[in-house]
């Protein structure tokens, strides 16, 4: 996992995640995002005197320093710089050709790798992404839902089962998207962050059972 999932996200994933609204003032904040870190596992920036951090598992686990609850304008626009310096993101990294223990052969190894690596995600087939999604554990997903969330995810896969217009997935590049009966836009999963990661607007309440019942439709779907 990197932080290349944040390429993927877009406009109507983050409007789901937030609003519209918002994401129109995140664009105009573009200016006031500083990069401080690319760690090994987030990356950390200053956004209007607010410390964002993108940590690598998705915008579900994004912070912010700022009082805002959720997502906020910070991270959106956090994220929409990642989007629009993704080769200043790729050869951050890479070491000088001036550092004593690497030459410009090394440094120029190390930035090929690292853009080869983001193409290859980049070339991903619609068939990776399930093939992704049907080798999530299943029972440690569903010991983090607890026994009243599966128990309501049973009724909604019971439902999608017997009237299957109320569940219809599509499988695109980078993200699986389920349109059911539990809120009028669709649930959104990208493989790459897991079962946490899903974005929706179903209602608090149901979020967990009904993100649990999109999987497990899904591998009935596709299981044999």
């Amino acid at each position: 996992m990197s932080w290349h999932i944040y390429t993927q996200y877009d406009e109507d994933s983050l409007t789901m995640h937030s609003n519209a609204g918002l994401l129109r003032r995140a664009r105009k904040a573009l200016d006031a995002v500083e990069l401080l870190q690319q760690e090994h596992d987030q990356l950390v920036f200053k956004v209007e005197e607010c410390e964002v951090k993108l940590p690598f598992e998705g915008i579900t686990k994004a912070l912010c320093s700022c009082s805002a609850q959720g997502c906020c304008k910070h991270i959106l626009s956090s994220i929409l710089w990642v989007q629009e310096h993704e080769t200043l993101l790729t050869t951050a990294n890479t070491p000088s050709e001036n550092s004593p223990n690497n030459n410009r052969e090394d440094t120029v190894l190390l930035a090929q790798q690292e853009a080869s690596q983001h193409t290859e995600t980049s070339k991903q087939a619609t068939t990776s992404a399930l093939e992704t999604v049907l080798e999530f554990d299943l029972s440690k997903i569903q010991k983090q839902a607890g026994k009243a969330n599966i128990r309501l995810a049973y009724e909604f896969v019971q439902n999608w089962l017997l009237q299957s217009e109320h569940c219809q997935i599509g499988i695109q590049e980078y993200k699986i998207i389920f349109q059911t009966d539990l809120s009028p836009n669709p649930v959104v999963l990208y493989p790459a962050t897991g079962f946490e990661g899903m974005l929706s607007e179903i209602a608090d309440k149901q979020k967990v059972a009904g993100h649990l019942a999109c999987i497990a439709y899904l591998f009935l779907k596709n299981v044999p």
